[in-house]
């Protein structure tokens, strides 16, 4: 067993917010948490026009948030945007004491309030699973869910569990759910995920973080009053899961 929290961080995430996780992770004994998109800034993908100066401010408040992190004396999987020649980048990572890249975010939206393929690139690679201890994980970073091939290539690869760090809004709330649970049953790994909320001038994001098992079951979600949960991952469930349909099927 593994203990996981997910979250839904409001999109001002503040020093007080971040007190009331601290308090909650120490009290449930948590190993390992998902924040959610990017969580240590505002959004900014909400202009169509890209602002170099508003991206470099980001990239520099989530370097410092990185120390935060360190502190917290448990595995954190997150994103965070990383500059490089002047190129812009979602990176996908894991620290402990040690920062471990994964991935950068392959797939972007580009529409009010998300135009991130407008801010956004991506490096060459592929969907890698990565080790956290005996827990086999994959990261999926928001809009990568709705290429479904790479949850069944993360099964392939034995994960026991997809980590989807979100953005996403209130009016497809409904449609995340469904490809978070068909995640879950193509890969037989649970997927956990983390979600921005709070309404702004610009966008009204979902919250609504949660953990699947692997047939596709909402074992909780997070809420406005309760935004933060942690539950237990069965990594023995997750690997028996694997010889049953749908996932035993060859290509």
């Amino acid at each position: 067993m593994v203990r996981v929290t997910c979250v839904e961080l409001h999109d001002s995430f503040d020093l007080v917010s971040w007190g009331k996780l601290v308090i909650h992770l120490d009290n449930e004994g948590s190993e390992l948490c998902l924040l959610n998109e990017m969580p240590a800034s505002p959004w900014i993908a909400y202009r169509a026009d890209y602002d170099p100066a508003i991206a470099l401010e980001a990239v520099r408040i989530h370097e410092d948030f990185l120390e935060k992190l360190r502190n917290l004396g448990i595995s954190v999987v997150a994103s965070r945007p990383v500059m490089e020649n002047n190129v812009l980048y979602n990176e996908a990572f894991h620290i402990n004491q040690t920062y471990t890249p994964i991935h950068t975010k392959h797939y972007f939206p580009d529409e009010e309030g998300f135009y991130e393929a407008r801010w956004f690139k991506r490096r060459k690679g592929d969907f890698k699973a990565f080790d956290i201890g005996d827990l086999r994980a994959g990261v999926m970073l928001c809009t990568d869910l709705w290429f479904s091939e790479y949850a069944r290539a993360y099964g392939r690869q034995g994960v026991h569990v997809i980590f989807v760090p979100r953005a996403t809004g209130t009016a497809s709330l409904e449609s995340w759910i469904v490809g978070l649970r068909h995640a879950a049953i193509v890969s037989g790994a649970y997927v956990v995920s983390s979600n921005r909320s709070g309404k702004t001038m610009w966008n009204d994001f979902a919250g609504h973080g949660c953990v699947i098992d692997p047939d596709g079951e909402v074992l909780g979600a997070t809420s406005r009053d309760k935004p933060f949960i942690t539950i237990d991952i069965d990594l023995g469930h997750a690997e028996l899961a694997k010889k049953f349909y749908p996932r035993y099927v060859t290509e």
